[in-house]
């Protein structure tokens, strides 16, 4: 056999026998450095609430909408009664030196549970698989599904597990799609209500002049049941004190 065939033929053999390894070894290697490639928020993950020690003033007045109290401004008041819409605002009676405040609680009473299995999923079997796969605990409502969406890295795949990389490389992908729509930064908010985030979803720019602030929030008694709201003011400290009040409430 020709010289120069014969070093191919063994390139091509030391080759095959890197990939056969990788796979009996590590099969989850290639598809985590393709996701570290791919993906702009792997390594991100939810802080500690940082507002608390602002507190919430005495003076604000309790508002209850779909199973979600914060506490407001007294002069905020809810917009157009006539609609369900349940959206508080100042803007007409705001006292002087108070910057205009709108709140919108959001209804989620028609969202659909944080489903992984299914159709559109995994069996029951690949997702046991893949929880395995990534190391944790099994989420058993939909506040700890979406927590393990917001803080799961590639530091907790564990790449020498067989049969577990779709799973891996899903989770990976929800979790790039879903920084980005809650504005990037978010903190874990819990007190004795409830458990949930706060996210930074908006600060000044071309498009608006106000702070904002995404409330979600998930009772202790009922953690698939999501309340929320997104509040929004150009005097960022208001927004901060309204959410170190927020509670879930029985309807």
């Amino acid at each position: 056999m020709h010289k120069g065939l014969k070093i191919f033929l063994g390139i091509l053999g030391g080759l095959a026998a890197a990939v056969l390894l990788t796979w009996l070894i590590a099969p989850g290697l290639p598809v985590r450095i393709f996701t570290n490639k791919m993906f702009s928020y792997q390594n991100t993950v939810l802080g500690d609430y940082p507002y608390a020690e602002l507190g919430t003033p005495s003076d604000y007045k309790p508002v209850t909408e779909l199973g979600l109290q914060l506490m407001l401004p007294q002069s905020a008041e809810k917009l157009d009664k006539a609609t369900s819409l349940k959206i508080y605002s100042n803007k007409d009676t705001k006292p002087e030196g108070e910057e205009t405040l709108a709140v919108a609680f959001l209804d989620h009473s028609a969202t659909e549970d944080m489903e992984l299995i299914g159709e559109k999923g995994f069996t029951q079997e690949e997702f046991d698989r893949g929880i395995r796969g990534i190391r944790r605990k099994k989420p058993e409502n939909n506040y700890e599904s979406w927590d393990m969406l917001y803080n799961i890295t590639p530091s907790e795949y564990n790449i020498h597990k067989h049969g577990t990389w779709k799973f891996y490389f899903q989770l990976m992908r929800m979790k790039d799609e879903l920084y980005p729509a809650v504005g990037q930064v978010g903190y874990h908010f819990e007190n004795e209500t409830a458990k949930g985030f706060v996210f930074e979803y908006g600060k000044p720019g071309a498009d608006s002049s106000n702070y904002a602030l995404l409330i979600e929030l998930y009772g202790t008694d009922d953690p698939d049941c999501c309340h929320g709201a997104l509040i929004k003011s150009k005097d960022y400290d208001m927004l901060k004190k309204i959410a170190n009040s927020a509670r879930v409430v029985p309807d």
